[in-house]
């Protein structure tokens, strides 16, 4: 409706850059971004020294992923009026996007020395502190927030994460729960509920630990994890490799970096799995958590039962391979689901597929014809996956 009455009144009155900036964020309120994008330029043209049309810019650049063009613009705006306490929570959005967690907290309290009671900023500042692991006062800003707006779904949500990040799991539970009744579609809090049910299972909440680790890390430093981890295990398989006495410690050093590759990458929804039996987890779950989930345990328990078939002889040597085949499986198929564009998902997919049909085909073919040994073509399939996961990391990204 407000679509509609703005392009009513930009019928009459077209160079009215106000109205084709409130006509932008109409459209972007309706997941309509590149439309919005196309107004709000227009807006900008039209009122070059409004600082609301580069705000509203920033907003929609944002939405986008364009995030140093959406900078631009919201410093653009701050130039153009430095007293508005939302040009900074803006600015602390986009750093939030770039995980600079000290910058989001420097321009969230650039804003609440403006306005000590904006909403926004007191979140921004909540959220950066977390992240900088001063949960502490975390806590005291989003108790001072939600005493001046206690309907605010946003800090309810971001309490929630707060009292999920030390452990407190059901008072975390209790604040997504009111973020959900007060704002049903709100994702973050949707994430939440779910982190926290899972954190109920012992087993699950070191892989937990290690998401919230991550996440207070930069990209650069994610990635330095990954590449850190695999040089380490290069580094012990080489030192270990020569000594047969030290083969037990090889295969548990081994066995341990394949654990951490296969949590780090479908942790999350393995233990999705276990969703599907509360209640209130089920309901939780969108669409393509419960696909993933449903396909990730599949490829689990075949790989369990194959491992059972091994270790009570019903099956030749060659179940080993297959029990160690089939759980890495989830890993393309968590990589996959993982991504919001259905367009790279599919591209993910058919990875995936490819991959495991050529897996799958090669291997029977050694394993029959007795060309290599089965543990060699597990190490060659284990070579394949790590492949996938680098790719797939570049080209499933959002």
């Amino acid at each position: 409706m407000a679509e509609q009455a703005y392009r009513q009144h930009l019928a009459e009155e077209p160079n009215d850059g106000l109205a084709h900036s409130q006509l932008a964020m109409s459209l972007l309120g309706q997941k309509r971004p590149d439309d919005a994008l196309a107004a709000a330029r227009e807006g900008v043209g039209l009122l070059p020294d409004f600082s609301y049309s580069h705000y509203v810019l920033g907003e929609i650049l944002l939405e986008l992923k364009k995030v140093k063009e959406a900078e631009e613009a919201a410093r653009e705006a701050m130039s153009l009026d430095p007293e508005d306490p939302d040009l900074p929570a803006l600015l602390a959005q986009i750093f939030q996007v770039r995980r600079n967690w000290k910058s989001v907290l420097e321009f969230a309290e650039q804003g609440l020395a403006l306005d000590p009671e904006h909403i926004a900023c007191n979140n921004f500042r909540a959220h950066a502190l977390q992240m900088l692991n001063r949960h502490d006062e975390a806590g005291v800003t989003l108790e001072s927030t939600l005493d001046h707006a206690p309907e605010n779904p946003w800090t309810h949500a971001n309490q929630g994460w707060n009292f999920l990040r030390q452990g407190d799991h059901q008072t975390a539970i209790q604040h997504f729960k009111e973020s959900l009744r007060i704002d049903p579609g709100n994702e973050y809090a949707r994430q939440g509920i779910i982190e926290a049910l899972k954190a109920r299972s012992v087993i699950y909440r070191p892989i937990l630990a290690y998401f919230v680790w991550c996440s207070r890390l930069s990209e650069g430093g994610r990635w330095g994890v990954i590449i850190g981890a695999w040089l380490l295990f290069k580094f012990a398989r080489g030192a270990l490799g020569g000594n047969e006495a030290l083969r037990p410690l090889l295969i548990a050093v081994i066995a341990g970096y394949m654990l951490f590759v296969l949590t780090a990458w479908a942790g999350q929804s393995i233990f999705n799995t276990t969703l599907w039996f509360h209640p209130l987890g089920r309901h939780a779950l969108n669409r393509d958590e419960k696909r993933a989930s449903i396909l990730c345990s599949t490829c689990l328990f075949a790989g369990l039962a194959f491992l059972g078939c091994a270790l009570t002889k019903i099956g030749s040597t060659a179940c080993y391979y297959w029990a160690g085949l089939f759980p890495f499986l989830c890993i393309p198929i968590a990589s996959a689901y993982n991504v919001e564009k259905p367009s790279k998902r599919r591209i993910g997919l058919a990875i995936f597929f490819i991959f495991a049909g050529l897996a799958i085909r090669g291997s029977v073919s050694d394993l029959l014809n007795q060309s290599i040994e089965p543990h060699g073509t597990f190490g060659m399939c284990a070579v394949g996956l790590a492949i996938f996961t680098w790719i797939s990391a570049f080209i499933l990204r959002d």
